[in-house]
């Protein structure tokens, strides 16, 4: 009896370490999620509470009104030129496919002479890697009232986005404004580029714009 009791007793203690080694939640995989509180890169919950937004973005107009006065034959020159971007700013994971936010707009090359402005955003999450961005924001701007006037009016602007990995991605843009009685509107398609793309990208366009200055 006295050694089934010491060989019982030492199982028990052997056990012991064992049972403490095991990962909570009944799981062995070894998988678990970390939870990060700020991501540069963005990333879906539960990997980032919040996230930073940084992009670049180019965009042409596919529709434009017309400035009126033109009286050439090609119909004049259009209310909505080219014209190229960068966003900067938070996003918060509000569930495992959503984020809400707000980004810092600052127009590059300014073919409407929009000020600085900023803009709401969702987020919907498509995959880990894909997600579905919808924006609206609204910022004074000149207008054209005739060919000879510029007055200053407001702009509102409605654009969805799709981008992979966080890197590139491609979108449509609706642009309206009010201003000298007149309601000049665009539609615009571009491409985009957003993390450590988005300043590489200023950095070469300034280095060509400083190149061409000295060219």
């Amino acid at each position: 009896m006295r050694l089934s009791s010491i060989a019982l007793l030492g199982a028990n203690l052997l056990a012991v370490p064992a049972a403490a080694q095991a990962p909570s939640g009944g799981s062995d995989t070894g998988d678990t999620v970390r939870t990060r509180g700020f991501c540069l890169r963005a990333r879906p919950a539960p990997g980032c509470r919040s996230f930073a937004t940084i992009e670049l973005m180019y965009e042409r107009p596919v529709y434009s009104t017309k400035v009126p006065g033109w009286v050439d034959a090609d119909g004049g020159p259009t209310d909505f030129g080219d014209h190229l971007l960068a966003a900067v700013g938070p996003m918060v994971n509000i569930s495992e496919r959503a984020a809400i936010g707000i980004t810092a707009v600052f127009f590059l090359s300014n073919s409407e002479r929009m000020s600085p402005g900023f803009e709401a955003r969702y987020r919907r999450w498509q995959t880990p890697r894909t997600a579905l961005d919808l924006s609206a924001g609204a910022g004074p701007m000149d207008i054209w009232e005739d060919v000879n006037t510029l007055v200053r009016g407001t702009g509102i602007t409605l654009s969805a986005a799709v981008m992979h990995r966080e890197l590139v991605g491609a979108n449509v843009r609706l642009e309206w404004a009010r201003g000298g009685g007149r309601s000049p509107a665009g539609v615009y398609f571009g491409g985009r580029v957003g993390s450590y793309l988005a300043p590489i990208g200023v950095v070469a366009l300034v280095a060509a714009y400083l190149a061409a200055g000295t060219s």
